[in-house]
């Protein structure tokens, strides 16, 4: 089974000179990273998120590891990666209802956000 994630991915102290290798390496890991991370190839930190499907039973301390592990071979030494993994499957939320009562009372107030005046 495979689960759903978004993946945010922080490359610093990278070598300059590879920073193409690593957004290659990371594209190969996850997919779509690749589009975030090739816009900010000139800053001195490497950032994306992406989302896809961890699948074949990988856990996230696998893929990070798998990650970072990508990053070095493509630097070629080490540098600082920081992997963070958001399970999508089952965020916590908070849901608002509004009834006809709510209505009234809402549509006479001032509103800041909506900018409405009564």
């Amino acid at each position: 089974m495979s689960s759903y994630y978004g993946m945010d991915v922080t490359v610093s102290d990278y070598d300059k000179l590879k920073a193409k290798e690593i957004v290659a390496a990371l594209a190969e890991e996850w997919p779509s990273l690749q589009e975030g991370l090739v816009d900010c190839l000139d800053y001195d930190e490497l950032s994306a998120y992406g989302e896809g499907r961890l699948g074949g039973g990988e856990s996230e301390d696998e893929f990070s590891a798998r990650v970072a592990k990508a990053v070095w071979t493509a630097n070629g030494k080490y540098c600082r990666v920081e992997v963070r993994c958001t399970y999508l499957e089952d965020l916590p939320y908070e849901r608002y209802t509004f009834d006809k009562k709510n209505y009234a009372e809402l549509m006479e107030q001032d509103c800041s956000i909506c900018g409405k005046n009564n």
